[in-house]
């Protein structure tokens, strides 16, 4: 009896004691549109009382439908080692829409799996769903054969905020090349879209009263610059296309500095991992 006692006692001590390796998961929101980037972050916390070094294939997923379905993996992915110090923690931010079959609209169940050891560590789940934006223009443009369908997506990451989505495809070749945000957008207005010679396509949408938009981006789907603008009292300003084939605000008046943010897209870029070497297929 006694040996039972202290067995049990042993059990319960270990039970409270805190975890040497605490893993955690974080989404910044649970909206997203199909096959927009969804940047996961995972925490690795070392708790051991010595240094880690964690190498080798240490972070995977665990990706399920509402039904409880595993969602297979498209791509393999790289991430280098990493030395943690006892008491430190390390966030990872990691893009799995290239990685993973999440090519329809639903609720999604996702863990991270982080392998320390031949020792693994799952994290909490995190849901987030999945949904279409509603389409407010598009256009198909052959490129090197094949038709390459340009669109421009209305869609509300939140109860609070409307965006303009850009997507980029080929869906005989089920690739999609680019889907991301351009920013906030009146969602009663359309926005205005033109091409140029070089096959870019420049879009112009209203982001408030007065205030407008500009995004220029490669038929590649990278962003290749954005500038704000508001009207002047000569009026609004609007896309123009010129003689020699290229396009240009006209009108309205600049506000200082361009906004060019981060590209996006590459074949749907992971953020901090090794991205495929080919756009990222449906």
């Amino acid at each position: 009896m006694r040996q039972l006692w202290m067995a049990f006692s042993l059990m319960a001590a270990l039970c409270f004691l805190p975890a040497q390796i605490q893993v955690g998961i974080q989404i910044d929101r649970d909206q997203f549109l199909l096959y927009e980037p969804i940047p996961v972050k995972l925490t690795i916390l070392n708790n051991s009382g010595s240094p880690l070094k964690i190498s080798g294939d240490w972070v995977s997923f665990i990706v399920t439908d509402r039904s409880g379905t595993s969602i297979r993996p498209d791509n393999k992915f790289v991430i280098d080692p990493i030395q943690l110090e006892s008491g430190n923690r390390k966030t990872i931010t990691i893009n799995i829409t290239p990685l993973y079959s999440i090519r329809e609209t639903g609720v999604y169940h996702i863990q991270g799996v982080i392998d320390v050891n031949g020792s693994q560590h799952v994290t909490p789940i995190s849901i987030v769903n999945v949904a279409n934006g509603v389409s407010v223009w598009s256009e198909s443009r052959p490129i090197n054969g094949v038709q390459r369908i340009y669109s421009l997506l209305r869609f509300s990451p939140s109860s609070t905020n409307t965006q303009v989505f850009v997507r980029i495809e080929e869906p005989t070749e089920n690739k999609v090349y680019a889907t991301y945000s351009l920013g906030d957008m009146v969602s009663f207005i359309t926005p205005e879209s033109k091409f140029d010679s070089q096959g870019d396509l420049h879009v112009l949408h209203p982001k408030g009263q007065g205030y407008y938009r500009y995004s220029r981006i490669a038929a590649s789907g990278v962003l290749q610059n954005q500038a704000d603008y508001r009207s002047s009292p000569q009026g609004r300003p609007a896309l123009q296309s010129g003689t020699d084939g290229l396009v240009m605000v006209q009108g309205g008046q600049s506000l200082e500095g361009g906004i060019k943010r981060a590209r996006l897209s590459q074949g749907q870029k992971l953020l901090i991992v090794t991205p495929p070497a080919s756009p990222s297929g449906k």
